[in-house]
């Protein structure tokens, strides 16, 4: 909607399973004479990807060519399992980048909505605007409030990156015993797999069977395929919460 409102068109490139990597050949697909800006999720919501080096930079090199702006969606990147590594695309390119972050996704208080947007000035400045014709200011108590916690933060984030990864590792673990297949993810909120039948029918028939309840991975799409069978799990829970799950889960 907020596209449209600016008189824009979105174009999707869709990442295909079970990799779920950015394809150069894809963007350059998607891309006319009218193209004006590419936005970019990682981690990615909700395959739970970190693309590496050699997908930003054709990410990046696709924005350059066609001399574009871009915008990086990075609100999980304090989300990213041990082992990974988040890379910035401002890191890149970052005169063209437009790069947002997320308090809520940083803190686990989603319901805040608190984030912010790091840009070179001109940029910053165009945001700044648009912001304020939008939503003008984040109540001023949640910004206090993220001020303090940043203040404070000792960089380690009460420890959801680990607990997150352990809990995308026991739900992978007993979804694959029944006979889903998990694509890997590096990080995020998220779990993703192929159930082997229509997404649908699988989401109905656990709930009904096993109280847990999943989503159709084609609800996330501009243009749905409801002929998909995948469906995404949350991670992001306590492991307490994710073991009921599992328990539930088990056959």
């Amino acid at each position: 909607p907020a596209v449209a409102a600016a008189g824009g068109t979105i174009q999707p490139v869709r990442l295909q399973a079970p990799s779920f990597r950015v394809d150069a050949a894809a963007l350059a697909a998607a891309a006319d004479e009218t193209t004006a800006c590419a936005v970019l999720n990682s981690p990615h919501n909700p395959t739970g990807r970190v693309f590496d080096a050699s997908e930003l930079e054709a990410f990046a090199d696709f924005c350059t060519s066609r001399d574009l702006l871009a915008i990086s969606d990075e609100v999980y990147e304090h989300a990213v399992f041990p082992g990974a590594t988040h890379r910035r695309l401002a890191d890149i390119m970052r005169d063209r980048t437009i790069t947002l972050s997320s308090a809520g996704k940083l803190f686990s208080l989603t319901g805040w909505r608190v984030g912010w947007a790091l840009a070179p000035a001109p940029l910053a400045l165009a945001v700044s605007n648009a912001h304020t014709s939008l939503t003008y200011a984040a109540p001023t108590p949640l910004q206090h409030g993220i001020a303090a916690a940043l203040r404070v933060e000792t960089g380690d984030f009460d420890g959801v990156p680990e607990r997150f990864a352990r809990n995308y590792r026991v739900l992978a673990e007993v979804l694959t015993a029944r006979g889903l297949d998990v694509a890997p993810a590096e990080g995020g909120y998220f779990l993703v797999a192929d159930c082997h039948e229509p997404a649908m029918d699988f989401v109905e028939r656990l709930a009904e069977e096993t109280g847990v309840v999943c989503t159709p991975l084609s609800v996330f799409y501009a243009k749905p395929d409801e002929s998909s069978t995948w469906v995404r799990f949350t991670v992001c829970k306590s492991e307490e919460h994710v073991d009921r799950a599992c328990a539930a889960l088990r056959v």
